[in-house]
This record gives structure tokens, sequence and C-alpha cells, in this order.
């Protein structure tokens, strides 16, 4: 009988996969379909609140937006073309027969001045309007307009387009905020806007240098019931003396006259008003004489002299360092 002899054990490569542990696929397949069908749920309910909100912006636009949409774009392409023209004019000193000035003081309207330089196309006006400060030309007229700045400041809500930009936003935060804006500019806003396009006239200045104060104005006013000119005139700021005074039957203000510019604007008014045909409100030949008198230099007092020689010059001013008499001791 042969011997066997006995061999150490070998790890052989292929009988390796009887002693690994088995891989949990079932278990991994389970989860990864749970949070599969958690995220396509979340998102499945996220595009229903997407929806959800387009639809409520959309019926809020055509409901309260879209009607009065049509009203204010007209009115403002209206006026971008009538600031373009002016600008390009060279304007003469003119004004329409039956334009009153006082008629105006009760009528709603809009104004607003801009560099000329600007006015030459819709961007550049509306960010000229932006950007315009107040003055007092249209109160030293007795006219209480109110100013253009909204018209382009909140109207971004009507351009065209807008609808389309909501379709392609992304987001339910997103929507939801501008579901509250649309909401907030139809409520306060829009009355706003409209109530500037029911205006009755349209007062333009267009500054033809670097100021109002330095270089002339060309200050144009339009009826804008019947879309037809009223007044335009070039006028040039005039220094002279500023008289605090109110028109009678010029509503007041609740915003005081801006001191810079206050003597410059009512210059420019006082042009314009002579321009309509209105003679500026002045002075009385009384007061105009007692004004004269305050204003005129006091002449120092003379002395007289007992000797009967030429009145003596009036005693000159003591120097600063002069103690003055001194007492006797």
């Amino acid at each position: 009988m042969s011997e066997r002899r006995l061999r150490p054990a070998r790890y052989e490569p292929e009988d390796a996969s009887a002693f690994r542990p088995r891989f949990p696929w079932g278990k991994v397949l389970l989860v990864v379909g749970l949070l599969g069908g958690g995220l396509g749920y979340h998102f499945y309910g996220e595009h229903r609140r997407a929806e959800a909100l387009r639809r409520a912006i959309a019926e809020t636009y055509a409901r309260r937006v879209e009607p009065a949409r049509s009203t204010i774009q007209t009115f403002r392409t209206r006026l971008d073309g009538w600031i373009q023209e002016a600008a390009a004019a060279h304007p003469t000193r003119w004004a329409d027969p039956r334009l009153d000035l006082k008629g105006l003081h009760e009528a709603s309207g809009v104004y607003v001045r801009i560099p000329a330089s600007e006015a030459v196309d819709p961007e550049r006006i509306e960010a000229a309007v932006r950007s315009a400060t107040p003055d007092a030309i249209a109160r030293c007229l007795g006219l209480a307009p109110l100013s253009l700045r909204p018209l382009y400041e909140r109207g971004r809500f009507l351009q065209e387009g807008w609808l389309q930009d909501v379709a392609q936003t992304q987001g339910v935060m997103r929507l939801r905020v501008l579901d509250e804006d649309l909401r907030r500019f139809a409520r306060r806003d829009l009355p706003i806007l409209l109530e500037l396009a029911r205006s009755d006239y349209f007062m333009l200045v267009l500054e033809r240098g670097p100021n109002r104060k330095d270089g002339p104005v060309d200050v144009f006013l339009w009826d804008l019931k019947r879309g037809e000119p009223l007044l335009v005139v070039r006028a040039k700021a005039e220094t002279g003396l500023l008289l605090p005074v109110r028109l009678d039957g010029a509503p007041r203000s609740p915003r005081p006259t801006p001191r810079i510019g206050g003597q410059v604007d009512c210059s420019i008014a006082a042009q314009v008003r002579a321009a309509a045909g209105q003679e500026a409100p002045g002075l009385g030949p009384e007061a105009a004489a007692r004004l004269a008198d305050q204003r005129a230099p006091a002449a120092a007092p003379a002395l007289q002299r007992t000797d009967g020689g030429p009145p003596a010059p009036g005693p000159a001013a003591a120097p600063r360092n002069d103690p003055g008499p001194r007492k006797a001791e």
C-alpha cells in the first residue's frame, strides 16, 4: 500500500466565491425605489404648485392689468413721440389764443424736466425721466401737475412679454414673489398710472444747456384731451429780486418750493406767462417806490459847522483796537 503524502492547503481563486458574503441587492433596490418615489412625488407636487401659481398670475393679469395696459402704453408712446419731436425742433414763441393758464389751475396734468440731449429715443428718455429732479416752474405758474416719473418707474408689469417671462420662470418661491408683486402693483401703482394717463395737459421743459440756470430752456405745453400743442417758448433765467407771493386760485402744494432754483424757476415761469398773453404779477407804484427806498444805501450824516463853513463829514468809525475815551482819574 502506497503512502499518501499530505500537502498544505492553497487559495484557489475559482473557489473564492463560496466564501464571499452576498451583496444585498434587494435592500439597495428597495432604498433606491423609495428615494426615487419620494423625489418624484416632491417634484410632481412642485410642478403642480408652480402651474397653479402661473394660472393665478395669468388670471390676475387678465382681470386687473390687461384692461388698463393698452391705455397706459398708448399714453406713454404718445409722450415719447412728443418729447423726441420737441427735442429736434427749433421752437419759436407761440401760444394758442385759446390758452388760459388760470383755467389750468384746477385741471390735472403731468410734468417733467429733462436735458434735451437725452430726448433722442425711448430708452434714453426713460433713463432721464427716472432721474429727473423736482423744480418750481409749474408752481410759479399756479399749476400743480403730477410728476411723470411713476409712469417709467412702475410700468415693468406692462411691458411686452412679461407673461411669457412668467411662463419660463422656474421655482415656486420665485413665482410666489411675482404673484405678490403683481397684486401689489394692481392694488397700489396701477391707479396712479391710470390717473396720469387721464391727465388734461402735459408740460415739458427741455434744458438746452448744462442746467436751467446757465442755459436756455424750451417749455412746451400740450392739450392731452385734444392731442394738440398749446404753447412753446424758449426762456432764459434772469436774476433779480425774488418776492414770495401766492397766486389767487392756485392750489396749495403740501411741499415747500425748493430753495435752490426758486428764483430761476419763477423767472422762467414769468416768461412763459408773458408768452401766454397774461400779465405777470408785479408791484404797484407805491409799493415799488417803498421797495426802492428800502434798497437804496443810506447817506452818512453830516455835522453842521458853527463857523459857517461847509458841513464837516460824519465821524469815522473808531478802530477796533481803540479802547475809547479814558475816564479821567
